[in-house]
C-alpha cells in the first residue's frame, strides 16, 4: 500500500487511526495511533505537540505518533505500511 506522509499525519492530528505496518524484524503490528491532541498526555507542552505533530523533520520515511495501546510515542516507516483505518472512538 502506498501512504502519502503528509496525508497520513494529517488524519492521525484529527482521529485515531489503526495503523497495521510490518516491523524491521519481519513480523507485522497493528497499532492504534494518533496526533489528536484531546488523546495526548495532559502534560504535553505546547511545543512539544508542536514539534510531534505540526512540525515537519524532512525526514518523511518514518512517522512518530502517539501508541494508544503503549500510551508512549512509538514510529513506524512508512514504506511498510499495509493498511490503516480511520477509528471512531468519540
Amino acid at each position: 500500500m502506498l501512504v502519502d506522509y503528509d496525508d497520513l499525519r494529517s488524519t492521525l492530528r484529527e482521529n485515531v487511526v489503526e495503523v497495521i505496518f510490518t516491523k524491521l524484524d519481519g513480523t507485522n503490528r497493528r497499532m492504534k495511533a494518533t496526533l489528536k491532541r484531546s488523546f495526548l498526555p495532559a502534560h504535553l507542552t505546547n511545543e512539544e505537540y508542536k514539534r510531534a505533530a505540526v512540525e515537519s523533520t524532512g525526514d518523511k520515511d518514518t512517522l512518530t505518533v502517539w501508541d494508544l495501546g503503549k500510551k508512549d510515542w512509538r514510529s513506524f516507516r512508512i514504506d511498510r505500511v499495509i493498511s490503516t483505518q480511520v477509528l471512531d472512538l468519540l
